[in-house]
C-alpha cells in the first residue's frame, strides 16, 4: 500500500514538474555575492551588512578623520542642558518601495530598535517623538555625548530601508 502511494505521488510530482516548472531566468535574478553571510532581514541583526551593500542610508556619517557630516538629516541640534537633540530631515527621501521617509518613520524604526538588542539601549532615552513631518525630537534622561556615533537600524513599516 505504501509503495503504491510513493510511486502514485512520484508519477505527480514528475508530471506536475514536466508541465509546470519555470526554470530561473537570469536575466531577471538578482545575484548578490560578498565575503560575508546575512541571516535575515532584521536590521538588528545584520545591518551593518545591509549598510555595506549600501542598501541603507544613515542621518548621520562618521568621516575617517572623526567629524560627523550629515547625510539622511540635514542639521541636528542639542538644548543647552543637552538633553532635547532634534534632527531635521532632509525633504524627498524615499524609501525603497516609495514611501516617503518622514519624522513618524523615524521614530517608528527607533521604537522598533529599542524592542531589541543593541546598541540603542545606551542611549538614556527618556521620549522620542516626531514633530512635524521633518523633525525627530530625542529626549534623553541625562546627557549623552556619543548619541551621533551610536547607530540604530531604522527601517520601514513594511520594510528596512535607512539606517540611524
Amino acid at each position: 500500500m505504501f509503495k503504491k502511494a510513493f510511486i502514485v505521488v512520484a508519477i505527480i510530482l514528475t508530471l506536475w514538474l514536466a508541465t509546470s516548472y519555470k526554470g530561473v531566468d537570469p536575466n531577471q535574478t538578482l545575484v548578490i555575492g560578498a565575503p560575508f553571510e546575512y541571516t535575515s532581514q532584521d536590521l538588528s541583526k545584520d545591518g551593518y551588512i545591509f549598510s555595506r551593500f549600501q542598501v541603507t542610508e544613515t542621518l548621520v556619517e562618521i568621516q575617517p578623520d572623526g567629524s560627523i557630516q550629515p547625510k539622511l538629516a540635514t542639521h541636528w541640534q542639542t538644548s543647552d542642558d543637552r538633553l532635547t537633540w532634534r534632527f531635521t530631515l532632509r525633504p524627498d527621501v524615499l524609501f525603497h518601495d516609495g514611501t516617503v521617509m518622514t519624522a513618524e518613520a523615524v521614530v517608528f524604526s527607533l521604537q522598533q530598535a529599542l524592542e531589541k538588542p543593541g546598541i540603542i539601549h545606551q542611549v538614556p532615552l527618556n521620549k522620542l517623538y516626531p514633530e512635524g513631518d521633518v523633525e525627530v525630537v530625542l529626549e534623553l534622561e541625562q546627557p549623552y555625548r556619543p548619541l551621533l556615533s551610536r547607530t540604530v537600524p531604522l527601517f520601514n513599516r513594511n520594510r528596512f530601508s535607512i539606517v540611524f
